[in-house]
């Protein structure tokens, strides 16, 4: 996954696998999907999070748009705690 924040962004494989993790994070931060996840699962989702905000192979429209789902659908409380623990 560290393969994100290699210089070669232009890469037409790390974007295909960039908008594969994008597009599975956005479906899991659905509400109807996100609070079936078990804890582990919803710690790697922001993991993912952290390293799709991070590479520079996701547009800024989709950058937005994984901020906005995280801050309608995720409990603001488990949004501190998962980017603290990914921050450390």
């Amino acid at each position: 996954m560290n393969s994100f924040n290699t210089p070669d962004y232009k890469n037409p494989d790390l974007h295909q696998e960039i908008a594969a993790i994008y597009t599975i994070v956005s479906r899991n931060l659905q509400p109807e999907n996100w609070f079936d996840l078990v804890p582990e699962a919803r710690a790697q989702m922001f993991a993912e999070i952290v390293t799709l905000l991070a590479s520079q192979a996701l547009p800024r429209n989709q950058k937005q748009q994984l901020l906005s789902l995280v801050e309608c659908n995720v409990p603001a409380c488990e949004v501190k705690n998962n980017l603290l623990a990914n921050a450390l």
